[in-house]
């Protein structure tokens, strides 16, 4: 059994708490000291001027009859950026369907 002078000591860099295994350390972190990640679920994130432009862009390629893909590398954005454009813009289309039935 190795005496206390042998063992590693693991040191966390934002709180300074000291563990003696590797595996404790990361633990510690993944639960004290957790990062947000840009765009995780339950985050809300307003339109900015700069995605209000991309948006436009995206639609204005997508009425002209440009492909998914096309928009995507033409103008290099994001999938998921893309999908919820057009997601958001057909409920729109269907949204003003009904009410003009109405």
């Amino acid at each position: 059994m190795k005496n206390e002078a042998q063992l590693a000591v693991f040191t966390c860099k934002v709180c300074g708490k000291t563990f003696n295994e590797g595996r404790r350390l990361g633990g510690h972190v993944r639960q004290a000291h957790p990062t947000p990640k840009p765009g995780a679920l339950g985050e809300k994130r307003e339109l900015g001027d700069l995605d209000g432009v991309s948006a436009s862009k995206v639609l204005e390629m997508w009425k002209a009859g440009a492909e998914p893909f096309d928009i995507l590398t033409s103008l290099k954005l994001h999938p998921r950026f893309v999908k919820e454009v057009l997601k958001e813009y057909d409920e729109l289309l269907i949204e003003w369907k009904r009410f003009k039935e109405a």
